[in-house]
C-alpha cells in the first residue's frame, strides 16, 4: 500500500520473504546426536539437547525414549548437573496427566530427588563449575525451589533459595521466591 517507498524499503532492508519458508524436523538430527555422544560420551550438551529433541515426540513415548537417552548419558557423566537436571525437567514437562476433574498433574515427586541431587553436586563443586554447569545449576535451583513451593515444603524452599542466592545473588526468580 506504500507504493514505491514500500518496494524500496523491502529491497534495501534485511527483509526476507517468508513465503515458501520452512524448517527441517529437528528429529532428522537425532543420528548426529547419537554419533556425537558415541564419539565423545563426555559431551554433555549432546546428551541434554539430544534428549530434548527426542522428547518432542508426542506423548509419554518420546519422554520415555529421552529418559533412556539421558540415563545413558548419566552413566558416562554421573556428576553432570546438566544431565540430571534435564531428567528432572522431563518429569516436570513431559510426564503430565490430566485428572478426571481436568487438573494437570505433574510428576513432582519423581523430579524432586533429581533436582536435589543436581543441586547437591553443584553445591559440592561450586568453586570449579564451568560456565555451562553454572547455567544448569541456576536452572536447577530455580526448579527445585518451585518444586518445594508447589509441594508446600516452605522450610526446604527457604533453604534452597538461600543456597541458590549464595551462588546467584542477583537472580530475580530466586529473589522473588525468597519472599
Amino acid at each position: 500500500f506504500r507504493g514505491i517507498f514500500g518496494t524500496m524499503e523491502r529491497k534495501t532492508s534485511a527483509f526476507r520473504d517468508m513465503q515458501n519458508h520452512h524448517h527441517n524436523d529437528p528429529r532428522l538430527a537425532l543420528p548426529l546426536f547419537r554419533l556425537m555422544t558415541l564419539l565423545d560420551p563426555q559431551f554433555i550438551a549432546g546428551w541434554s539437547t539430544g534428549a530434548m529433541v527426542i522428547a518432542r515426540e508426542r506423548g509419554e513415548e518420546g519422554a520415555k525414549k529421552a529418559l533412556v537417552f539421558l540415563q545413558e548419558g548419566r552413566e558416562h557423566n554421573p556428576e553432570s548437573v546438566e544431565i540430571i537436571g534435564a531428567m528432572g525437567k522431563l518429569y516436570l514437562t513431559r510426564f503430565i496427566k490430566v485428572s478426571e476433574k481436568g487438573r494437570i498433574q505433574r510428576s513432582l515427586h519423581k523430579a524432586k530427588p533429581l533436582y536435589e541431587e543436581a543441586c547437591r553436586i553443584a553445591w559440592e563443586n561450586r568453586r570449579t563449575l564451568s560456565e555451562a554447569e553454572r547455567d544448569a545449576t541456576l536452572e536447577n535451583y530455580r526448579f527445585l525451589c518451585l518444586l518445594y513451593r508447589d509441594l508446600g515444603d516452605r522450610t526446604k524452599q527457604v533453604k534452597a533459595v538461600q543456597q541458590g542466592l549464595s551462588l546467584f545473588p542477583d537472580d530475580p526468580i530466586l529473589l522473588r521466591l525468597s519472599k
